[in-house]
């Protein structure tokens, strides 16, 4: 009769192998801030994110700040609580992780008239009903694409079921092990 002794190196694998797999599940949103010339706008203006993604603004001419705003569209009154940054930062960027599971953040560029003049963007996060809150216009949306890449570097996409499928396989092959 075999002895079987239990490992904990299974559990630990299936724990790392998990926090790993919601982790690279997270996206980076790229969105474009002024441009040449006047362009007043965030380009994409409208984007809807997951829990966890994270938004970088990068900043491509002009002065220009990302502050958040308690809403609603347009509104150009700073979130006492909210993400504000620096005036063309030096980086020419910045970027904010989002944690909430649902919800509607507005944002605008509060450097002068700038937002009166259509300079705020909406971000929904995980398809927040968002039948009260009004379509930005194309007239304040700058030209080009936007950029949408999955935050994963080196190791690509990998879905979550996946994952779990192989570390319930491995739970199963090495839990226990004869002596």
């Amino acid at each position: 009769m075999a002895n079987y002794k239990k490992s904990a190196t299974p559990l630990l694998f299936m724990l790392a192998s998990f926090l790993f797999a919601f982790e690279i599940s997270a996206e980076i949103h790229n969105v474009t801030v002024g441009g040449g010339g006047t362009i007043l706008a965030f380009n994409p203006q409208n984007i809807t994110i997951k829990t966890n993604d994270t938004v970088v603004w990068y900043f491509s001419g002009g002065n220009h700040n990302v502050v958040q705003s308690d809403g609603p569209t347009g509104s150009c009154s700073p979130s006492e609580d909210g993400f504000r940054s620096l005036t063309s930062p030096p980086e020419g960027k910045f970027e904010q992780t989002f944690n909430q599971t649902k919800g509607i953040i507005f944002y605008f560029c509060a450097v002068q008239s700038h937002c009166a003049s259509g300079m705020w963007g909406i971000i929904r996060i995980n398809n927040t009903d968002n039948s009260n809150v009004p379509t930005p216009s194309t007239s304040n949306t700058a030209s080009g694409t936007s950029v949408k890449s999955l935050a994963v570097g080196k190791f690509g996409f990998v879905d979550f079921r996946t994952v779990f499928i192989g570390v319930l396989a491995s739970i199963v092959s090495l839990g226990f092990h004869s002596t």
